[in-house]
C-alpha cells in the first residue's frame, strides 16, 4: 500500500518539461495576440477620432550635404595614390624601427649571458 502511494507521487521530469513548455508557449501566444489586437484597436480609434499620433513630436530637418567631390563623382577618393604610398612607407618604417629595437635588446641580453 505504501509503495502504490509513493508511485502515485512520482512526477516524470519529461512530463513536467512538456507541461511548462506548453504553458509558456500559450502565454507567449496570448501576449502576442493581445499586443497585436491592442495596436489595431488603438490605430482604429485614432483614425475614427482623427487623432494624429505624430502631432506633438519634434521633427528634425533633413540633413543635406553638398560637397564638390560628391558632385564630381569622386566620393570616397580623397587619398591619392602618392598619399597612400607615403602612409604605407611610414607604417613600414615604424614597424622596422620597433623590430630593430627588439633585436638590439636580444643581442644585448645574449652578450650578458655569454659574459657570465
Amino acid at each position: 500500500m505504501v509503495e502504490s502511494f509513493v508511485h502515485a507521487l512520482y512526477i516524470d521530469p519529461t512530463a513536467v518539461s512538456i507541461t511548462l513548455t506548453s504553458i509558456f508557449g500559450a502565454a507567449l501566444v496570448i501576449g502576442t495576440s493581445l499586443t497585436i489586437w491592442w495596436r489595431k484597436a488603438k490605430k482604429k480609434v485614432a483614425k475614427t477620432f482623427h487623432i494624429d499620433e505624430n502631432a506633438h513630436k519634434e521633427v528634425e530637418e533633413e540633413l543635406v550635404i553638398h560637397d564638390e567631390e560628391i558632385d564630381d563623382g569622386k566620393a570616397g577618393m580623397k587619398n591619392t595614390a602618392s598619399e597612400t604610398d607615403a602612409a604605407a612607407k611610414e607604417t613600414k618604417e615604424a614597424s622596422d624601427s620597433s623590430s630593430g629595437d627588439a633585436k638590439e635588446k636580444e643581442d644585448s641580453s645574449e652578450k650578458t649571458k655569454t659574459e657570465e
